[in-house]
């Protein structure tokens, strides 16, 4: 439950940044093509490793864990990128 929701959440926020921003922007138009010509590829693998990772340990325990700590990983760049775009 707790990934579902994240992943969701996670995709509403991105949704809701692509349309605060103006179209025209050259701002946003970079971030649109990298999130559409790298984002959506690299995010493939996912679901496929934490299915793996599930199988292979015999719960959620190391696949959720894993999901926490890459979240976490993101805070940092995020707040980075948030400072450096005020």
């Amino acid at each position: 439950m707790i990934p579902h929701y994240t992943a969701w959440r996670s995709l509403s926020s991105a949704v809701s940044n692509f349309g605060g921003r103006p179209p025209r922007e050259p701002r946003f138009l970079r971030l649109a093509i990298w999130s559409q010509s790298f984002g959506y590829p690299l995010s493939i693998p996912g679901p496929l490793v934490v299915g793996a990772l599930c199988q292979h340990n015999g719960g959620w325990q190391v696949p959720l864990l894993a999901i926490m700590v890459l979240t976490l990983a993101q805070v940092g760049p995020g707040l980075a990128a948030l400072t450096a775009a005020q």
